[in-house]
């Protein structure tokens, strides 16, 4: 008789055929999620930002008016983006997963392949979270600005992208605590 998983109870998000990922700040609950619905929302805001910056500079351009720095722009909050909300999907989603042996292999060997798994994700994380401060550190400490027509400093660049590794370690920790409890896969996200 074979035992029922534990993630049985949790209602998916019907997104036709997408993966199934909290799509709503309110679908990461609780405090020890506070870091990564901060930054998923200040992911938010700054795409919202950039719809705007990037109507308003087509319809100045058509106008005849282009605004400088648009392009530029418009790629660093695109940056900013993905690196804030990477947070947020990796402590909601399975990305750590081998499905490749998900066919094949049994439960102990699934078990052991999700620990693995996840001693390398914390090991890669850490090591880019690391190098993303360094680098923070060094745009800092030299004053270096970014190439373009607006020379803006690149700090303003590499902090959220140390902010995002950073929260990248954080949520892969709380994925590691959610395995050690239970190595089998499931997608029940962490309680307070």
């Amino acid at each position: 008789m074979s035992s029922p998983r534990r993630d049985e109870h949790i209602t998916p998000v019907d997104l036709g055929g997408s993966a199934e990922t909290p799509h709503d700040l309110s679908l990461l609950p609780g405090r020890a999620l506070l870091p990564q619905r901060l930054l998923q929302g200040i992911g938010a805001a700054v795409l919202l930002a950039m719809a705007v910056l990037v109507t308003v500079a087509v319809i100045m351009r058509y106008l005849g008016n282009g605004i400088i720095g648009a392009v530029e722009i418009a790629s660093m909050c695109m940056v900013v983006i993905t690196v804030l909300v990477i947070p947020a999907a990796t402590v909601a989603d399975e990305n750590f997963r081998v499905e490749v042996a998900d066919f094949f292999a049994g439960e102990k060997t699934m078990a052991g392949l999700n620990v693995l798994s996840i001693i390398v994700q914390v090991v890669v994380s850490v090591f880019l979270a690391i190098a993303a401060v360094d680098l923070l550190i060094h745009d800092i400490n030299t004053l270096t600005t970014m190439g373009g027509e607006l020379s803006l400093p690149r700090w303003w660049l590499s902090l959220p992208v140390a902010l995002g590794f950073i929260g990248v370690v954080y949520s892969t920790i709380l994925v590691a605590l959610r395995i050690r409890r239970d190595p089998l896969p499931h997608t029940a996200l962490p309680k307070d």
